[in-house]
């Protein structure tokens, strides 16, 4: 884990801290005002903090467990296919302007796989990259 990032987790959390720091020293507050001793007053912030954090593990469970799967599935499915180009659903019968296009499909058929195999290629050489990094790191 790199620490020299911040998640939005962790800033979510500092943030629910804070509130509930603060919600905690208001009600100690409150409670010394109305004449208590310091004792009740400082476990009087130790309820309230303790019932702050209920409520944020309750919100979060009901939130992560219940509610953000029922939206889920209302929304509509945004994931698009990317449509290949197969013989099934290229016709040979195509044409433009009265001539067949079958010179114009084998051109396409063939520049797409020249562009899968150098995908292909630039992945096997990132893993022998990384492969070879990680023999080096072994030998010293």
């Amino acid at each position: 884990m790199d620490y020299r990032k911040i998640n939005s987790h962790v800033i979510l959390l500092l943030i629910v801290s804070i509130v509930g720091l603060a919600i905690t020293m208001v009600g100690r507050l409150i409670v010394l005002e109305k004449g208590v001793d310091t004792g009740t007053a400082n476990l009087t912030f130790v309820i309230i903090l303790g019932v702050c954090v209920v409520a944020y593990l309750i919100i979060l469970a009901t939130l992560s467990h219940v509610i953000v799967p029922w939206i889920m599935k209302k929304l509509p499915n945004k994931q698009k296919t990317a449509s290949t180009i197969t013989d099934d659903n290229v016709s040979n019968e195509t044409t433009f302007n009265g001539t067949r296009c079958n010179q114009k499909e084998k051109i396409l058929e063939q520049s797409i796989e020249e562009i899968r195999k150098d995908a292909e290629r630039c992945h096997i050489e990132k893993q022998n990259a990384k492969i070879n990094l990680f023999i080096e790191y072994l030998k010293k």
